[in-house]
């Protein structure tokens, strides 16, 4: 009877103690992290997350689409040629375009081994979108990246032995017509720098000419007249640069058959266009003038939609029929050259206003010549005189527009200086932000420390539930000896299961006062999550307030470009014209402009307003919990 009652008690007790040890050695689900209501970052970072899985669910997947959208941007380019830079998102389109952010951000995300070739056309888009943004060092390093791949393949190749390309000469999978599309790229991206940097204006230039000639001469080996038709303008530009003036009429007319019959009606014009610029440095007025109405009579053959602007034209032949004479002629093709200039091309107006004065000056200087040598009749006189009224009116407008440069002037430097004081404010703010994060470190620090005691605490009870279990199977083998004893064996067997039962109560309380402490340590581990979460938070607003701070650095930039602009106008011209406000953006326009800065700015300080309230927000929350955690802790 005896026997069988300890029997019982002590499997129950053996079943107890299983049962707490299979629930302390369970493995609890992740938790995830908290979400605060007011923060957007972690909408923003699934979003995005969103964005990645939206398309591809693996490796091969993006890389495919990869490949399939830089097939895409290489044959654009190349249909495109020089006569227009569209950037990746026009070529690709919305969707597309998207696919292809996606499948970039897979591929960093996952760190994607790529293939050498998938890895060059990865390079040339990024190049791409480094040259829009003015980036032009790391879109140089990416294009002369992409452009090492194509030219070591295109050696693999020319080195197999007694085999011949299965591609076609106009196929985009051609290494060469690739490496000749990057030339042309680089040679972009030093003409910009050149268009930037005046000091270093020549040595870019220079680079720049040697690529576009590389470029070139890829598409005559290759034998594509077609490419190298639209391609050559970018050459021809740089020699004009240059004013290298034997070699461009050399390459014009060396060119000039090919751009003829494979060529468009626009490439034949500016081909005419380069050589009447050659003929007028050499003061062949009649070549220039030819040369010139052969440009007007190209684009003359298309539609009038299609037709680009012809200011250059105009201007080209009214500079020849100056020096010959056709006075009336040359001032009506400079008032057309005029009013079909294009606002991007600020020097070519200028320089068809410069033409119009020495046309002004000329006149001017002849009708006081002969006021002095001739007797004048009334009639002459007169139109001597309404001439006279004529410059005087057109030097009252020069005043008038003078006035409004200077008022204009002082928007500008209004401007300026908001944006230093925004310079200024967003450098206080990145103070503050850089003071607050200091805190957040210490207040990580005290929780680690904490931590460090909870698990010292932990680390003793486990040694003493260790203890006590060893006692309790020293107890068990003392019980198990004195069954075989008849008289005292029961009494003692009994007092020992008693003892048993006592520690087991022990075990309990022990595990128990373990399991609390294990829940702590889990919420401050949750506490250090959230932190964690916190700083990354604020990181990344500084992020972002980085950015702002550089657009509004560009932004001055661009103004004091402008400002350079009227100040060097006001000191080279000495006169100007009734249109000459035609240079500048309408009064309306620059209202438009400042409006979109102030919107910009205020827009601006609500978001640092907002960033600040959620900042104070989480600090004050994550004081509170640290001040009940330090009270559960004390109790």
């Amino acid at each position: 009877m005896w026997n069988f009652i300890l029997f019982l008690i002590l499997l129950f007790l053996v079943l107890s103690i299983l049962f707490n040890l299979i629930k302390e050695t369970e493995e609890f689900p992740e938790i995830p992290p908290s979400c605060d209501d007011t923060g957007s970052g972690n909408e923003e970072a699934s979003n995005n997350e969103e964005v990645s899985n939206k398309h591809y669910y693996s490796a091969d997947e993006a890389i495919t689409s990869l490949q399939q959208t830089s097939d895409q941007i290489f044959a654009a380019v190349l249909d495109d040629g020089a006569t227009q830079f569209r950037d990746n998102s026009k070529i690709l389109g919305a969707e597309d375009y998207s696919k292809l952010e996606a499948a970039q951000k897979y591929i960093n995300r996952h760190q994607t081994k790529l293939q050498p070739e998938s890895k060059a056309n990865l390079e040339f888009i990024i190049g791409r979108d480094d040259y829009i943004d003015d980036k032009l060092d790391p879109a140089l390093d990416n294009y002369q990246s992409s452009l090492t791949f194509w030219q070591q393949k295109d050696t693999e190749q020319d080195s197999q032995e007694n085999t011949e390309s299965t591609l076609p000469k106009e196929s985009i999978h051609n290494p060469k017509l690739k490496e000749a599309a990057i030339l042309s790229h680089i040679g972009l991206c030093n003409y910009r720098k050149a268009q930037l940097n005046e000091a270093e204006s020549d040595t870019n230039l220079q680079e720049a000419c040697d690529y576009f000639e590389q470029c070139v001469t890829i598409f005559g080996e290759e034998k594509r007249p077609d490419l190298a038709a639209k391609f050559i303008s970018q050459w021809q530009e740089v020699l004009l640069k240059q004013k290298n003036w034997e070699q461009l009429e050399i390459i014009s007319q060396e060119y000039q058959q090919i751009i003829e019959n494979n060529g468009t009606a626009v490439q034949v014009a500016q081909n005419y266009g380069f050589l009447a610029e050659v003929a007028i440095e050499r003061q062949n007025w009649a070549e220039a003038k030819e040369l010139a109405q052969k440009s007007l009579q190209a684009l003359e053959t298309l539609p009038e939609a299609q037709k680009p602007p012809q200011s250059w034209y105009l201007l080209l032949l009214a500079k020849a029929q100056r020096q010959l004479g056709e006075v009336e002629e040359a001032v009506t093709n400079l008032e057309g050259a005029k009013s079909g200039a294009s606002e991007d091309n600020l020097q070519l107006y200028i320089d068809i206003l410069e033409e119009l004065k020495a046309l002004y000056v000329e006149q001017s200087e002849n009708l006081k010549e002969g006021e002095n040598q001739l007797e004048l009749t009334e009639e002459q006189l007169a139109a001597a005189k309404q001439e006279q009224q004529t410059l005087a009116e057109v030097n009252r407008n020069l005043r008038q527009d003078l006035t409004e440069i200077q008022k204009y002037k002082k928007v500008l430097e209004k401007v300026n200086q908001k944006n230093q004081e925004d310079l200024t404010n967003a450098k206080q703010e990145k103070q503050k932000l850089e003071d607050e994060n200091h805190k957040i470190k210490q207040y990580l620090t005290q929780i680690q420390r904490e931590q460090q005691i909870l698990e010292q605490s932990n680390q003793k009870l486990k040694d003493d539930l260790t203890q006590t279990e060893q006692e309790q199977q020293k107890l068990d083998e003392a019980a198990q000896k004195s069954k075989h004893k008849l008289n005292i064996g029961g009494i003692a067997l009994l007092a020992a299961v008693i003892v048993a039962t006592v520690l087991g109560f022990k075990v309990v309380n022990l595990q128990n006062q373990l399991k609390n402490i294990q829940d702590k340590q889990e919420k401050i581990n949750k506490e250090t999550t959230q932190e964690t979460t916190a700083k990354s938070k604020v990181t990344q607003d500084f992020e972002e307030k980085l950015e702002k701070l550089a657009q509004l650095k560009k932004t001055q930039n661009e103004l004091d470009k402008a400002k350079n602009y009227l100040i060097g106008m006001l000191t080279s011209l000495g006169w100007k014209n009734k249109q000459i406000n035609n240079l500048f953006l309408g009064e309306g326009q620059i209202n438009g402009k400042l409006d979109q800065l102030i919107q910009a700015h205020q827009k601006y300080e609500v978001l640092k307003e907002q960033k600040k309230k959620r900042l104070q927000s989480r600090v004050e929350n994550y004081l509170l919990s640290k001040k009940k955690s330090r009270t559960t802790t004390d109790n």
